[in-house]
């Protein structure tokens, strides 16, 4: 099976029944604690979220919105320990919650992916 399948089938699974059961971030933590790399999540979740498919449409792409920048934040906080390797990386995951940022209806989502992108800028340059 393909990651992004495996993500994709964890991430509906969680939407369709795990919904206020656990951690909300359940299926990303999984997936980095497997040591899937942040980047790679990210870039699933982000195709996700364009591709526009069921279950995933109007107000609950707001969860992959919120997923992503649960990845974002923790791959901030891993990277500004590891230094030179994330700075390439960081074009990408800015990149990718710009794109996120533009889009989102929800002004605290959007607040909160301004705010990791100020600490990778304040912070990684």
């Amino acid at each position: 099976m393909v990651l992004d399948d495996l993500v994709q089938l964890l991430e509906i699974y969680a939407y369709e029944h795990q919904r206020d059961v656990g951690a909300p971030t359940w299926v990303v933590d999984c997936l980095l604690e497997a040591g899937i790399p942040a980047e790679t999540i990210l870039r699933i979740l982000d195709e996700m979220y364009w591709r526009d498919e069921v279950p995933f449409q109007g107000t609950v792409r707001r969860r992959l919105v919120r997923d992503a920048a649960y990845v974002a934040e923790k791959w901030f906080t891993h990277s500004v320990r590891r230094g030179g390797e994330a700075l390439a990386k960081k074009e990408f995951v800015r990149g990718v919650l710009e794109g996120l940022s533009r889009v989102t209806s929800d002004n605290d989502d959007r607040l909160r992916i301004m705010g990791i992108l100020e600490e990778i800028r304040r912070r990684m340059g």
